[in-house]
């Protein structure tokens, strides 16, 4: 039998970032009903893979919590450093989240041109401590969920002497991740260990979960945790 292949699209994304770098459809939080909500609040932040499953997510939540997110891709560890007060102040998310629910990390594993990753392992540390701390400020009573990097199809990426992202990096990426958060207090949501028993079906790409079951598999899996966390 033939192993499962990508999506013919795959080829065209494989050597660049322009699939990483998309904003967001729709609009960039649930509104509120007329005159307020009591329903709890919940911010997802992160990456391409939070721009494909946070509708998914907020639809699955309507009800039982208002969900914002920034209308951008939050890329690197430091880029949602720099930006999540702006995204919060643009979005009037206000500073009485219930949960948190973030992750960085596909773009700081990201080896190009043969080099190593983009964001050397002692800088991802400190951007994560970092990110920690802003969170809290900006959000005191929040649970704060780290979301572990989802694993990519090494494959394919079809010339990774230019532009590839490895599992060995990724997993080293999330180790460090619960060594800074967890004695800070932090939750995780697995998402790694979720996808990484995905089949390729799964994959709209080497990277990315956009297929109807990949959609389901990761937006199931950040639904249970919230409801898990509020």
């Amino acid at each position: 039998m033939d192993s499962p292949t990508l999506p013919a699209n795959a080829a065209d994304a494989a050597d660049t970032d322009w699939n990483l770098l998309g904003t967001a459809s729709g609009t960039p939080a649930e509104e509120p009903p007329a005159g307020g909500s009591a329903l709890p609040k919940t911010v997802l932040l992160g990456d391409s893979i939070r721009l494909g499953y946070q509708e998914y997510v907020r639809d699955a939540l309507r009800g039982r919590t208002q969900v914002f997110f920034p209308p951008e891709n939050s890329r690197f560890a430091q880029y949602l450093l720099r930006f999540v007060g702006n995204w919060k102040d643009a979005g009037k998310w206000g500073g009485d989240a219930a949960v948190v629910h973030w992750n960085a990390g596909l773009w700081d594993c990201l080896r190009v041109d043969g080099e190593p990753p983009m964001t050397p392992m002692p800088f991802y540390r400190e951007m994560l401590a970092r990110t920690h701390r802003r969170l809290r400020r900006h959000f005191p009573d929040a649970k704060l969920v780290f979301a572990t990097t989802t694993p990519v199809h090494e494959a394919g990426y079809l010339h990774p002497e230019r532009f590839a992202r490895l599992n060995a990096d990724i997993e080293a990426l999330n180790e460090a991740a619960r060594e800074v958060l967890a004695p800070l207090g932090e939750s995780f949501d697995d998402l790694y260990a979720v996808m990484a028993g995905a089949p390729l079906s799964d994959h709209s790409d080497q990277t990315h979960w956009n297929t109807p079951s990949g959609t389901r598999r990761i937006g199931d899996a950040v639904v249970r945790c919230i409801l898990a966390h509020l």
